[in-house]
Protein backbone atom coordinates (compact mmCIF):
# COMPACT_ATOMS: atom_id res chain seq x y z
CA UNK A 1 0.00 0.00 0.00
CA UNK A 2 1.36 3.57 -0.86
CA UNK A 3 -0.56 7.08 0.91
CA UNK A 4 0.79 10.25 0.15
CA UNK A 5 -2.01 12.05 1.93
CA UNK A 6 -0.66 14.58 4.92
CA UNK A 7 -3.38 13.66 7.13
CA UNK A 8 -2.20 9.78 7.20
CA UNK A 9 -4.21 7.07 6.85
CA UNK A 10 -6.26 4.19 8.90
CA UNK A 11 -7.17 0.40 7.97
CA UNK A 12 -10.16 -1.08 9.75
CA UNK A 13 -11.03 -3.90 10.38
CA UNK A 14 -15.43 -5.68 10.83
CA UNK A 15 -16.88 -9.17 10.73
CA UNK A 16 -19.57 -9.84 8.37
CA UNK A 17 -21.52 -12.98 7.86
CA UNK A 18 -23.28 -14.05 5.04
CA UNK A 19 -22.45 -12.61 2.10
CA UNK A 20 -19.73 -9.81 0.84
CA UNK A 21 -22.72 -7.67 0.32
CA UNK A 22 -24.32 -7.88 3.45
CA UNK A 23 -24.52 -5.24 5.63
CA UNK A 24 -25.28 -6.61 8.88
CA UNK A 25 -22.16 -7.01 10.92
CA UNK A 26 -21.67 -10.45 12.43
CA UNK A 27 -18.76 -12.19 13.45
CA UNK A 28 -19.98 -15.87 12.98
CA UNK A 29 -18.90 -18.47 10.46
CA UNK A 30 -22.43 -18.51 9.21
CA UNK A 31 -23.56 -22.19 8.43
CA UNK A 32 -24.90 -22.94 5.14
CA UNK A 33 -27.35 -25.61 6.67
CA UNK A 34 -29.77 -24.41 9.39
CA UNK A 35 -29.91 -27.41 11.54
CA UNK A 36 -25.64 -26.94 11.50
CA UNK A 37 -24.25 -24.49 14.24
CA UNK A 38 -22.50 -21.24 13.27
CA UNK A 39 -18.71 -21.18 14.41
CA UNK A 40 -18.71 -17.99 16.88
CA UNK A 41 -15.15 -15.87 16.69
CA UNK A 42 -12.66 -16.69 19.03
CA UNK A 43 -9.53 -17.66 20.02
CA UNK A 44 -10.04 -21.37 21.13
CA UNK A 45 -7.61 -23.93 19.73
CA UNK A 46 -8.49 -27.09 21.61
CA UNK A 47 -11.91 -28.55 23.74
CA UNK A 48 -14.68 -28.53 22.26
CA UNK A 49 -15.52 -24.87 21.21
CA UNK A 50 -15.33 -24.19 17.79
CA UNK A 51 -13.54 -21.05 17.29
CA UNK A 52 -12.01 -18.43 14.13
CA UNK A 53 -9.13 -15.82 14.54
CA UNK A 54 -7.89 -13.13 12.40
CA UNK A 55 -4.40 -11.23 13.15
CA UNK A 56 -2.91 -8.57 11.41
CA UNK A 57 0.83 -7.87 10.65
CA UNK A 58 3.15 -5.70 9.11
CA UNK A 59 4.91 -2.59 10.90
CA UNK A 60 1.90 -0.47 10.95
CA UNK A 61 -0.65 -3.19 12.36
CA UNK A 62 -2.26 -2.33 15.91
CA UNK A 63 -4.29 -4.14 18.56
CA UNK A 64 -4.70 -7.09 15.93
CA UNK A 65 -1.01 -8.32 16.00
CA UNK A 66 -1.66 -11.77 17.59
CA UNK A 67 -4.85 -14.05 17.00
CA UNK A 68 -8.17 -11.98 18.09
CA UNK A 69 -11.61 -12.26 17.72
CA UNK A 70 -13.32 -11.02 14.78
CA UNK A 71 -14.38 -7.32 16.03
CA UNK A 72 -18.44 -6.25 15.02
CA UNK A 73 -17.83 -2.81 14.44
CA UNK A 74 -15.09 -1.31 12.87
CA UNK A 75 -11.62 -1.22 14.74
CA UNK A 76 -8.11 0.11 13.69
CA UNK A 77 -6.39 -2.59 12.59
CA UNK A 78 -3.17 -0.34 10.98
CA UNK A 79 -2.61 3.26 10.77
CA UNK A 80 -0.05 5.65 10.22
CA UNK A 81 0.38 9.50 10.60
CA UNK A 82 3.20 9.78 8.34
CA UNK A 83 2.31 12.19 5.52
CA UNK A 84 4.03 9.60 2.86
CA UNK A 85 4.56 6.02 3.81
CA UNK A 86 4.77 2.41 2.16
CA UNK A 87 3.99 -0.43 3.76
CA UNK A 88 2.49 -3.98 3.80
CA UNK A 89 -0.38 -5.42 5.82
CA UNK A 90 -1.01 -8.96 6.09
CA UNK A 91 -4.25 -10.62 7.23
CA UNK A 92 -3.78 -14.18 8.51
CA UNK A 93 -7.05 -16.12 9.73
CA UNK A 94 -7.22 -19.17 12.00
CA UNK A 95 -10.39 -21.70 12.70
CA UNK A 96 -10.37 -24.17 15.00
CA UNK A 97 -12.95 -27.05 14.54
CA UNK A 98 -14.08 -29.12 17.51
CA UNK A 99 -15.24 -32.85 17.02
CA UNK A 100 -18.83 -32.33 17.85
CA UNK A 101 -19.44 -29.47 14.84
CA UNK A 102 -21.29 -30.41 12.35
CA UNK A 103 -20.01 -30.99 8.79
CA UNK A 104 -21.27 -27.77 6.31
CA UNK A 105 -19.76 -24.99 4.95
CA UNK A 106 -19.29 -22.08 6.62
CA UNK A 107 -19.08 -18.55 5.47
CA UNK A 108 -17.69 -15.22 6.98
CA UNK A 109 -15.87 -12.61 6.32
CA UNK A 110 -13.56 -9.52 7.36
CA UNK A 111 -14.10 -6.52 5.85
CA UNK A 112 -10.93 -3.89 5.49
CA UNK A 113 -11.56 -0.54 4.96
CA UNK A 114 -8.62 2.20 4.09
CA UNK A 115 -9.40 5.77 4.30
CA UNK A 116 -7.44 8.82 4.69
CA UNK A 117 -6.62 11.36 6.24
CA UNK A 118 -6.29 9.97 9.66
Amino acid sequence: MSCNDTGGWKITAQGVAGTAADAAAQTVLKASNASSTDIATGTATSGNTSNWAFKVTGDTASGYTAFSAVPATAQTVATSSDPVFETTVTAAYRVWVSTTQEADTYTGYVKYVLSAPL
